[in-house]
């Protein structure tokens, strides 16, 4: 059972960086967001904190900075990638 949530957590994580990409948001901004809501989370005294949890933050870091998260192709973008790959 503990899989299954872990797998949830990861997929709900990489939907959200995705849509984030896709929406045209700079790597390395978002990245140093996330980074300093976990700095926050750690350094906060208040027991009303919402917790930070997650999947392997690294992993995650370095999947948006890399540019690993691509964004779903959607019907329109699988009928006209052919065409960008016949670009001079």
């Amino acid at each position: 059972m503990w899989w299954i949530g872990a797998r949830l957590v990861h997929e709900r994580e990489r939907a959200c960086d995705e849509e984030v990409l896709r929406l045209g948001g700079e790597p390395d901004v978002y990245a140093a967001g996330i980074l300093n809501v976990c700095k926050f989370y750690l350094e906060s005294p208040l027991a009303c904190a919402s917790g930070v949890t997650g999947s392997d933050l690294k992993k995650r870091i370095e999947a948006i900075m890399t540019q690993r998260i691509l964004p779903r192709l959607t019907p329109a973008r699988k009928l006209f990638s052919p065409l960008l790959e016949l670009r001079p």
